[in-house]
């Protein structure tokens, strides 16, 4: 009986065990920290690589765009999306705040300034 009973856990055991062991091995790899992150086309702008996020210019100001944690975050209007605040667009005073270390709100790498006329600043 008890030989009979290690023979039903072992068949039972075993499949469970291929599954798990298949299932980590499928596991997509986490990028590695030399793995290129996107970023903000710098063409007809000009970019801050540390705060404050101000541009203050000659230059109309007519978007943004902010690298912060994997991603970009592209602004054409005043605004905010809940993490990142941009003022002052269609001025030549502008200005991006926000940011954080939360899961959605990543502190901000760089901000691309965008002018009206294509210009870099």
């Amino acid at each position: 009986m008890h030989k009979h009973r290690r023979v039903v856990i072992s068949l039972l055991v075993a499949p469970i065990i291929i599954i798990i062991a298949t299932g980590c091995l499928n596991q997509p790899v986490a990028p590695t920290a030399n793995a290129r992150a996107h970023q903000c086309p710098t063409d007809g702008g000009v970019k801050l690589e540390h705060a404050p996020w101000v541009y203050s210019g000659s230059q109309t100001v007519v978007g943004v765009c902010i690298k912060a944690g994997t991603e970009n975050f592209g602004f054409n209007h005043d605004g905010s999306d809940g993490c990142y605040t941009v003022t002052g667009l269609g001025t030549t005073n502008v200005s991006v705040t926000g940011g954080g270390t939360s899961r959605y709100c990543k502190d901000i790498s760089n901000v691309v300034f965008y002018f009206s006329d294509g210009g870099s600043g």
